[in-house]
């Protein structure tokens, strides 16, 4: 009787198990991998181990592969769900990292989420008056909106500043959300 007991509870737990779905990986970091390809199948970026490192863009079915971006010490790659965006932040010094986002069908016009937020909001005190501000890329809401976060510290903010904002693909408009 114990030994069915046991049984059919491991049979209801591996049932619940299964059903619950399993979230996605957005975040690829490199180095640390070898490649990111996108949901859909349809793209990847590859890594090259060179000095400084190297982000290749492939279009899998055409074949061909583009740099697209050099970076120092790491970055982060974040795909939108549908493949039709990717964000990148690039932990460029102890001081700073950048966001940028890039379509794949206009890799070389990327969006630059400093850019943007300064076109939208002017120029915000806490970015342009501190000495260590990072822009970090948190995930993708949607296919069209992209949470990121600026944060730091400095002489205006000794105690730090946090600020999220989503940016929307469709019109390239920022909404503070915090």
């Amino acid at each position: 009787m114990k030994y069915k007991i046991t049984t059919l509870i491991l049979i209801a737990a591996l049932a619940v198990a299964l059903s619950v779905p399993v979230a996605a990986v957005s975040k690829v970091s490199f180095p640390g991998t070898s490649k990111a390809p996108d949901p859909t199948g349809r793209y990847t970026i590859t890594w090259a181990d060179s000095s400084p490192h190297e982000l290749f863009f492939k279009a899998i079915k055409k074949g061909n592969q583009q740099h697209f971006l050099s970076f120092t010490r790491h970055v982060d790659v974040f795909w939108s769900p549908d493949g039709n965006a990717f964000a990148v932040t690039d932990w460029g010094g102890s001081d700073y990292s950048d966001a940028v986002i890039y379509l794949p069908e206009e890799i070389n016009k990327p969006i630059n989420l400093k850019d943007a937020l300064k076109k939208t909001f002017g120029g915000l005190p806490e970015i342009e008056r501190n000495h260590h501000v990072y822009f970090e890329v948190l995930d993708w809401a949607t296919p069209e909106i992209l949470t990121f976060k600026v944060h730091g510290y400095g002489d205006f903010n000794p105690d730090g500043f946090e600020k999220v904002f989503d940016f929307n693909l469709k019109d390239g408009k920022i909404n503070r959300k915090q």
